[in-house]
């Protein structure tokens, strides 16, 4: 599970990299041409990195000392629990600002938001099979001793 950290931060990082090093453009209203004004990048677009540079930390813990594997793991899962919970909220709210008009809708932001809610969440999961694995592999181990 440590690898599969290791990957998940690194995929994670790299999504918050683009998303920040993609800049978008903003365009004014009412010109015939849809002229761009200027570009920006927003540093909210480095959220996923926050989400991810734990989440790969906790990966090489759990790599370098396996005995603290379960507790490296266990954070990071955390932290993969966090992030997705994020990015659903985020896209919901960002869902309905669709649906209702109001306000400016980034879609850019959007494909980030899922691109790192997905991420997160297939991490989350593979960690929750992988904690039930481990905790029957235990069970069994103990069973057969007694």
């Amino acid at each position: 599970m440590s690898k599969v950290g290791i990957v998940i931060g690194l995929l994670l990082i790299a999504v918050g990299v683009a998303g920040y090093m993609t800049p978008s453009e903003v365009v004014t209203e009412g010109s015939p041409e849809g002229e761009v004004v200027e570009t920006k990048r927003s540093p909210t677009a480095l959220i996923p990195v926050g989400f991810g540079l734990p989440i790969l930390l906790c990966g090489i813990w759990g790599t370098m000392a396996p005995a603290s594997n379960k507790t490296a793991m266990h954070i990071a899962v955390t932290f993969g629990l966090l992030g997705g919970l994020a990015a659903t909220v985020r896209g919901f709210m960002s869902l309905i600002k669709l649906i209702n008009a109001d306000g400016e809708f980034n879609q850019r932001a959007v494909v980030f938001l899922v691109l790192m809610g997905t991420l997160c969440w297939m991490f989350v999961v593979a960690g929750v099979m992988s904690f039930i694995k481990a905790r029957k592999a235990r069970e069994a181990t103990e069973a057969a001793a007694e």
